[in-house]
């Protein structure tokens, strides 16, 4: 209770840089901000986590209500921080963006921004005028370029030269590859560990909190949604 008054101060000035924060990101970035949406993400599942605490905490009922409430704000602020603002946009006359290019962090990670195209394509025949311009990270002529400077700053004598500068030139999209790769690996070493401690509140429930078994729910939601819609699953269960 002593911290009560701390947190609480912590939580102000988060929330006032966070508003700051939002604020240049919305008119410097085509797209919604990623730290932001990953700062509310990350923060709406620890306050979950907190806030069934301290509804299980005799006495505290105040407490919890209001940051029930919070984190209901907090969910509505990651929705709207969320969505894309291509109408607050200006583009130059003759340019084009792809929704791609506007969509945010949840939208590009669910390919939620393609949803109008297959709309599209199930009514219609797809066409060059009714396809999305491409992405202006994906041309050619910066991909190129990019290649060509990692090709000028290699060691002319090095061996595997093209492999190295073109691994230099695209290190960020070979990072974001890896990324779902390490979340499953995650997932799969956690999976044993799941089973483990489920067999042990089977064989032991009597004596264990029911703390324990709202906990195991939850990870075990976590693991196996996060299995379920890792992209790497979608082909191997096609290919099955």
């Amino acid at each position: 209770m002593r911290l009560s008054l701390p947190a609480a101060a912590l939580v102000f000035v988060a929330t006032v840089g966070l508003a700051i924060l939002s604020f240049f990101e919305h008119s410097r970035s085509l797209r919604p901000a990623p730290l932001v949406q990953a700062y509310l993400l990350l923060t709406l599942v620890l306050d979950a986590a907190r806030l069934r605490t301290e509804w299980l905490i005799p006495g505290e009922a105040a407490a919890a209500s209001l940051q029930s409430a919070g984190l209901v704000l907090k969910g509505f602020v990651l929705v709207v921080e969320s969505l894309p603002k291509g109408s607050h946009l200006t583009v130059p006359k003759g340019a084009s963006l792809s929704p791609e290019a506007t969509a945010g962090f949840f939208s590009r990670s669910l390919l939620l921004w393609l949803v109008p195209l297959f709309a599209a394509g199930y009514r219609t025949v797809l066409s060059g005028d009714n396809i999305y311009p491409i992405d202006d990270e994906l041309r050619t002529a910066k991909l190129l370029e990019a290649a060509h400077t990692a090709w000028l700053h290699a060691k002319p004598h090095r061996k595997r030269r093209l492999a190295i500068a073109l691994a230099q030139a695209f290190r960020g999209q070979l990072i974001m590859v890896q990324l779902p790769r390490l979340a499953l690996v995650g997932f799969a070493i956690a999976q044993p560990f799941l089973v483990q401690a489920a067999l042990k509140y089977t064989a032991n429930h009597h004596m264990l909190p029911v703390s324990f078994g709202f906990g195991l729910i939850g990870a075990t939601a976590m693991v196996y949604i996060g299995v379920a819609v890792h992209p790497t699953q979608w082909g191997s269960s096609e290919n099955g």
